[in-house]
Protein backbone atom coordinates (compact mmCIF):
# COMPACT_ATOMS: atom_id res chain seq x y z
CA UNK A 1 0.00 0.00 0.00
CA UNK A 2 1.23 3.71 -0.87
CA UNK A 3 2.44 5.54 2.09
CA UNK A 4 3.66 2.61 4.35
CA UNK A 5 7.13 1.16 5.07
CA UNK A 6 8.42 -2.53 4.76
CA UNK A 7 9.43 -3.41 7.92
CA UNK A 8 12.38 -5.84 8.34
CA UNK A 9 11.44 -9.19 9.87
CA UNK A 10 14.34 -10.97 11.77
CA UNK A 11 14.30 -14.34 11.54
CA UNK A 12 14.57 -16.67 14.24
CA UNK A 13 18.91 -17.50 13.51
CA UNK A 14 19.23 -13.68 12.87
CA UNK A 15 17.54 -13.67 16.33
CA UNK A 16 20.14 -15.95 17.77
CA UNK A 17 23.02 -14.22 16.11
CA UNK A 18 21.92 -10.81 17.89
CA UNK A 19 21.30 -12.35 21.43
CA UNK A 20 25.29 -13.98 21.00
CA UNK A 21 26.95 -10.79 19.90
CA UNK A 22 24.46 -8.05 21.07
CA UNK A 23 28.01 -7.02 23.02
CA UNK A 24 29.81 -5.92 19.98
CA UNK A 25 29.74 -2.12 19.16
CA UNK A 26 26.96 -1.48 16.79
CA UNK A 27 29.28 -0.53 13.87
CA UNK A 28 30.98 -3.91 14.24
CA UNK A 29 27.67 -6.12 15.05
CA UNK A 30 26.20 -4.67 11.70
CA UNK A 31 29.32 -5.36 9.84
CA UNK A 32 29.09 -8.72 10.88
CA UNK A 33 25.60 -8.87 10.99
CA UNK A 34 25.37 -8.54 6.93
CA UNK A 35 28.42 -10.61 6.10
CA UNK A 36 26.43 -13.42 7.91
CA UNK A 37 23.22 -12.65 5.99
CA UNK A 38 23.93 -10.45 3.17
CA UNK A 39 21.32 -7.98 4.52
CA UNK A 40 22.06 -3.85 4.80
CA UNK A 41 20.96 -3.39 8.46
CA UNK A 42 22.71 -0.11 10.11
CA UNK A 43 24.41 0.27 13.49
CA UNK A 44 21.41 2.18 14.66
CA UNK A 45 18.96 -0.71 12.97
CA UNK A 46 20.50 -3.16 14.91
CA UNK A 47 21.21 -1.08 18.29
CA UNK A 48 17.03 -0.81 17.99
CA UNK A 49 16.89 -4.69 17.41
CA UNK A 50 18.64 -5.45 20.65
CA UNK A 51 16.73 -2.77 22.48
CA UNK A 52 13.54 -4.37 21.77
CA UNK A 53 14.88 -7.45 22.86
CA UNK A 54 15.87 -6.00 26.34
CA UNK A 55 19.56 -6.65 25.42
CA UNK A 56 21.84 -4.08 27.15
CA UNK A 57 25.80 -4.02 26.19
CA UNK A 58 26.60 -2.50 29.63
CA UNK A 59 28.55 0.51 28.06
CA UNK A 60 27.85 3.97 29.38
CA UNK A 61 29.93 5.96 27.62
CA UNK A 62 31.46 6.79 30.90
CA UNK A 63 35.08 6.00 32.06
CA UNK A 64 35.35 3.93 34.83
CA UNK A 65 37.56 4.70 38.17
CA UNK A 66 40.13 2.49 37.10
CA UNK A 67 40.43 3.53 33.65
CA UNK A 68 44.22 3.94 31.86
CA UNK A 69 43.23 5.87 29.02
CA UNK A 70 44.76 4.33 25.73
CA UNK A 71 46.79 7.91 25.25
CA UNK A 72 48.53 8.09 28.71
CA UNK A 73 52.44 9.07 28.65
CA UNK A 74 52.49 9.15 24.99
CA UNK A 75 53.13 12.55 23.11
CA UNK A 76 50.47 13.59 21.30
CA UNK A 77 52.70 14.28 17.55
CA UNK A 78 52.28 17.86 16.11
CA UNK A 79 50.55 18.42 12.52
CA UNK A 80 53.90 19.75 10.50
CA UNK A 81 52.08 23.23 9.50
CA UNK A 82 51.33 23.73 13.64
CA UNK A 83 55.12 24.82 13.74
CA UNK A 84 54.91 27.68 11.82
CA UNK A 85 52.86 29.04 14.08
CA UNK A 86 55.18 28.57 17.19
CA UNK A 87 56.17 31.68 19.18
CA UNK A 88 60.07 31.38 19.06
CA UNK A 89 61.34 31.27 22.39
CA UNK A 90 61.74 34.55 24.38
CA UNK A 91 59.31 35.90 21.58
CA UNK A 92 56.40 38.10 23.43
CA UNK A 93 52.79 37.39 21.38
CA UNK A 94 50.86 40.05 19.60
CA UNK A 95 47.96 40.14 21.54
CA UNK A 96 50.35 40.87 24.96
CA UNK A 97 49.91 44.58 25.59
CA UNK A 98 52.52 46.49 26.78
CA UNK A 99 53.24 48.10 30.32
CA UNK A 100 51.68 51.69 30.54
CA UNK A 101 49.25 50.74 27.72
CA UNK A 102 45.63 52.88 27.89
CA UNK A 103 42.23 52.05 27.82
CA UNK A 104 39.13 53.70 28.97
CA UNK A 105 36.66 52.09 31.24
CA UNK A 106 32.72 51.87 31.32
CA UNK A 107 32.93 54.87 33.43
CA UNK A 108 34.72 57.51 31.15
CA UNK A 109 38.34 57.08 33.32
CA UNK A 110 41.16 55.93 32.01
CA UNK A 111 42.60 53.01 33.27
CA UNK A 112 46.90 52.22 32.46
CA UNK A 113 48.49 48.43 32.79
CA UNK A 114 51.27 48.79 35.05
CA UNK A 115 54.04 46.79 36.97
CA UNK A 116 52.08 45.74 40.32
CA UNK A 117 51.38 42.39 41.34
CA UNK A 118 47.30 41.53 40.71
CA UNK A 119 46.02 40.53 44.10
CA UNK A 120 42.88 38.46 42.70
CA UNK A 121 45.31 36.80 40.01
CA UNK A 122 49.13 37.19 41.15
CA UNK A 123 49.84 38.23 37.41
CA UNK A 124 52.22 40.26 38.00
CA UNK A 125 51.09 43.60 35.35
CA UNK A 126 47.18 44.83 36.27
CA UNK A 127 45.19 47.92 34.94
CA UNK A 128 44.58 50.72 37.71
CA UNK A 129 42.97 53.89 37.26
CA UNK A 130 45.32 56.23 35.79
CA UNK A 131 44.66 59.50 38.43
CA UNK A 132 45.06 57.67 41.70
CA UNK A 133 48.02 55.84 39.99
CA UNK A 134 50.08 59.34 39.19
CA UNK A 135 48.81 60.43 42.55
CA UNK A 136 50.65 57.63 44.65
CA UNK A 137 53.62 58.06 42.17
CA UNK A 138 54.22 61.22 43.28
CA UNK A 139 52.95 61.77 47.08
CA UNK A 140 52.03 57.70 48.52
CA UNK A 141 49.73 55.85 49.13
CA UNK A 142 45.56 57.62 49.22
CA UNK A 143 44.65 57.62 53.08
CA UNK A 144 41.51 55.86 54.10
CA UNK A 145 38.54 57.60 53.90
CA UNK A 146 40.17 60.05 50.71
CA UNK A 147 40.18 59.99 47.26
CA UNK A 148 41.47 61.62 44.29
CA UNK A 149 39.43 64.02 42.07
CA UNK A 150 39.35 66.13 38.88
CA UNK A 151 39.66 69.34 39.86
CA UNK A 152 38.04 70.82 36.07
CA UNK A 153 36.02 67.41 36.68
CA UNK A 154 37.36 66.26 33.13
CA UNK A 155 38.25 62.73 33.53
CA UNK A 156 40.78 62.45 30.26
CA UNK A 157 42.58 65.33 31.38
CA UNK A 158 44.92 63.19 33.87
CA UNK A 159 47.61 64.89 34.97
CA UNK A 160 49.26 65.77 38.32
CA UNK A 161 48.11 69.25 37.90
CA UNK A 162 44.46 68.52 37.78
CA UNK A 163 44.43 65.87 40.46
CA UNK A 164 43.66 66.66 44.02
CA UNK A 165 42.94 64.79 47.06
CA UNK A 166 39.80 65.25 49.47
CA UNK A 167 37.79 63.13 51.73
CA UNK A 168 34.95 61.05 50.78
CA UNK A 169 32.63 63.15 53.07
CA UNK A 170 33.82 66.44 50.91
CA UNK A 171 33.03 64.73 47.80
CA UNK A 172 29.57 63.67 49.05
CA UNK A 173 29.10 67.35 49.77
CA UNK A 174 30.21 68.56 46.84
CA UNK A 175 27.59 66.10 44.68
CA UNK A 176 24.75 67.40 47.03
CA UNK A 177 25.51 70.68 46.07
CA UNK A 178 25.55 70.01 42.11
CA UNK A 179 29.24 71.02 41.90
CA UNK A 180 29.40 69.63 38.22
CA UNK A 181 26.42 71.19 37.44
CA UNK A 182 27.33 74.86 37.30
CA UNK A 183 29.53 77.26 35.51
CA UNK A 184 33.39 76.44 35.93
CA UNK A 185 33.67 80.04 37.64
CA UNK A 186 31.59 79.26 40.29
CA UNK A 187 33.02 75.91 41.04
CA UNK A 188 35.76 77.15 43.02
CA UNK A 189 33.27 79.14 45.79
CA UNK A 190 31.03 75.63 46.06
CA UNK A 191 34.39 73.84 46.88
CA UNK A 192 34.88 75.90 49.75
CA UNK A 193 31.20 75.88 50.74
CA UNK A 194 31.38 71.89 50.66
CA UNK A 195 34.38 71.98 52.76
CA UNK A 196 33.11 74.30 55.22
CA UNK A 197 30.24 72.75 55.46
CA UNK A 198 32.00 69.12 56.28
CA UNK A 199 34.12 71.05 58.86
CA UNK A 200 31.10 72.35 60.98
CA UNK A 201 29.24 68.98 60.75
CA UNK A 202 32.41 67.04 61.70
CA UNK A 203 32.73 69.78 64.60
CA UNK A 204 28.56 69.19 65.41
CA UNK A 205 29.64 65.65 66.11
CA UNK A 206 32.59 65.86 67.85
CA UNK A 207 30.91 67.83 70.50
CA UNK A 208 27.94 65.64 70.97
CA UNK A 209 29.79 62.18 70.72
Amino acid sequence: MAGTTNRFIYTSEMDAFIREHYRLPGGELAAKFNARFGTQQTPEQLSHARRARGLKTGRDGRFKPDHVSWNKGRRHPSHPNSKRSQFAPGTVPPNITPLYTKRINKDGYIEIKVPERDPYTGFPTRYRLKHQWLWEQAHGAIPKGHIVVFIDSDRTRCTLENLELITKRENLERNRLGLNKHPAQVRTSIKAVAKLNVATRERQEAQLG
